[in-house]
């Protein structure tokens, strides 16, 4: 039985984010285990992804924040061994994702400019973290 109070994208959403949290503690665990390289660019476009499906599905755009949030407790619940560098690259995704899809009218070059700077990041991220460490 269906809740009177929740539409069905809501659920999406939910749905949405379920999936892109254990994505990224599954896929991220196991990759963190077998030591494979370019770990970011794989798991950071599928976070592109769900991000830019999160917010086709969503009027609000502050549930991409929210989203991200609860991603990152899945991821850290699930994956406790995680390294900071992958909760700080969710959070720079979901805010990014969040300022882009907020601010910029065409959803399409929003989610083209989320996948440029988070690819960005993702290739800087260790060199930003060692200059500022």
């Amino acid at each position: 039985m269906t809740n009177p109070n929740c539409t069905d994208i809501q659920f999406d959403v939910k749905r949405l984010t379920a999936l892109w949290g254990f994505s990224e503690a599954t896929l991220g665990g196991i990759f963190h285990a077998l030591k494979i390289p370019f770990t970011g660019i794989f798991i950071g476009s599928a976070a592109i992804i769900f991000i830019s499906l999160i917010a086709l599905s969503s009027k609000e755009k502050s549930t991409i924040l929210k989203s991200t949030i609860v991603v990152i407790l899945i991821k850290a619940i699930i994956s406790p061994y995680t390294p900071l560098a992958a909760f700080a690259a969710v959070l720079v995704q979901g805010f990014l994702g969040y300022l882009f899809f907020n601010f910029i009218k065409s959803e399409n070059i929003a989610a083209i400019l989320l996948g440029f700077f988070s690819m960005l990041f993702s290739a800087l991220q260790k060199v930003i973290l060692l200059t500022v460490v």
